[in-house]
């Protein structure tokens, strides 16, 4: 699978996003700590452009009893995405302090674009010195 963020267009081909929503899936099913792997598969639906799907992922993730650190960037894009722009900021804020490696490549999804203007956003990067302060 391609994907290129950064360009209006991207082609998802439709066998092999079923084969990552199946092996997403089959990660988190009957284990309720698996937060991660239920916030990639939301993420799946989100870049095939079913944010009712996205969205009833995190009303899941909502009702889990523990969130993985690592699922931090997925949430917050997710929420990002959907309108959640609180909740995303809020994700970001936690995923930073959790000093996740990937946080970095939110930069790169143009999902975000309406929030780059943002301060909040502009000042999260230049905490993580992205960009000048």
């Amino acid at each position: 699978m391609i994907v290129n963020l950064r360009s209006d267009t991207f082609t998802l081909p439709t066998a092999e996003m079923k084969d990552a929503m199946m092996t997403a899936k089959g990660t988190y099913e009957g284990d309720e700590s698996a937060a991660r792997a239920l916030a990639s598969t939301g993420e799946i639906y989100m870049l095939m452009g079913d944010l009712d799907k996205a969205n009833q992922i995190l009303k899941e993730i909502a009702s889990l009893s523990e969130i993985e650190k690592l699922s931090y960037r997925n949430l917050a894009l997710l929420y990002f995405v959907l309108g959640y722009e609180e909740e995303g900021f809020n994700y970001l804020e936690k995923a930073y302090e959790a000093h996740l490696f990937i946080l970095p490549w939110i930069t790169m999804y143009q999902e975000i674009d309406q929030y780059r203007s943002d301060p909040r956003f502009t000042d999260f990067l230049k905490k993580m010195e992205l960009i000048a302060n």
